[in-house]
């Protein structure tokens, strides 16, 4: 078992708002600009996996996907948006976006992870 570190600007405790397993033993893991607030506690993640093994004990594969800068609803609520929350169904991913530059970075990290899978942009 492995306990990862909630962010701290997500109210959900969800871990896939920053890591998704998408493999037998591949991990997605969010990653963030060091000025982040969550930047420090994805890193720790991020290390945690990659000294872990899966229930087979193979290693895991980390792969880092960026995380959107965080939102501020008028200073004082941060809306977290996140890559990893997406939704792998049959011959589709389901990608989550924003309407902004990081978008593509994600898709093609997804297209290299899902080779033969549709990819769903879903704002």
């Amino acid at each position: 078992t492995v306990v990862l570190q909630d962010p701290v600007l997500d109210a959900t405790g969800h871990v896939d708002m920053f890591s998704k397993i998408v493999g037998e033993s591949t991990v997605l893991v969010g990653r963030s600009d060091p000025d982040e607030t969550d930047h420090a506690r994805l890193e720790a993640n991020a290390a945690a996996l990659a000294a872990a093994t899966n229930g087979a004990g193979v290693p895991w594969t980390v792969v880092r996907i960026r995380q959107p800068d965080v939102l501020w609803d008028g200073l004082v609520n941060p809306v977290v948006r996140t890559y990893t929350n997406g939704l792998i169904v049959n011959d589709r991913v389901i990608v989550p976006v924003y309407g902004i530059p990081d978008d593509a970075e994600a898709l093609a990290t997804y297209a290299a992870l899902f080779p033969g899978k549709t990819l769903v942009p879903l704002n």
